[in-house]
C-alpha cells in the first residue's frame, strides 16, 4: 500500500515537472525566435544602409559641385539615420531586444535625435513616419 502511494506521488511529481519544463522551454524558444528575428531585421537594415552610403558616396564623388546632389546626400543620410533609430525602437517595443541594455545605451541618443534641430521636422507628432522612435521618446521623457 505505501509503495503504491509513493509510486503515485512520484508519478504525479514527474508529470508536474515535465509540464513546467515544457512551458519554460516554450517560453525560451519564443524569446530566442524574437531575438533571431530582431537580428535579421537589423542586418537587412544595415545592408540597405551600406548600399545607400555607397550610392551617396558615388554621387558626391562624381558631382561634388552640384548643390542638388549634396542636398540629396544629406537628406538621404538623415532619412537613413531616422530609419535605423526607428527600427531599433520598434525592436525595443516588441521585446526583441534586451530592454534594459537598450535604454542604457540609447537613452541620451534618442533624446538628442528627436530634439535636434536638424531632425525636428522628422518627429512632428502628427506627421512622423518614425512612430516607434517617437513612442520610445515619449515613454522615456514625457
Amino acid at each position: 500500500m505505501i509503495f503504491n502511494v509513493i509510486t503515485l506521488f512520484l508519478s504525479l511529481l514527474s508529470i508536474v515537472v515535465s509540464v513546467f519544463v515544457f512551458f519554460k522551454s516554450r517560453e525560451l524558444t519564443i524569446k530566442y525566435n524574437n531575438l533571431v528575428a530582431g537580428q535579421q531585421a537589423l542586418q537587412i537594415r544595415e545592408d540597405i544602409s551600406s548600399a545607400r552610403r555607397r550610392y551617396e558616396d558615388l554621387c558626391l564623388q562624381s558631382n561634388s559641385n552640384n548643390p542638388d546632389i549634396i542636398k540629396y546626400a544629406i537628406n538621404s543620410s538623415i532619412e537613413d539615420i531616422c530609419n535605423m533609430y526607428d527600427l531599433a525602437c520598434s525592436l525595443y517595443i516588441s521585446g526583441s531586444l534586451n530592454q534594459k541594455n537598450f535604454k542604457q545605451q540609447y537613452f541620451n541618443e534618442i533624446k538628442n535625435i528627436v530634439e535636434d534641430d536638424n531632425f525636428k521636422d522628422k518627429y512632428e507628432p502628427s506627421t512622423t513616419e518614425y512612430q516607434s522612435t517617437k513612442t520610445v521618446y515619449e515613454n522615456w521623457f514625457k
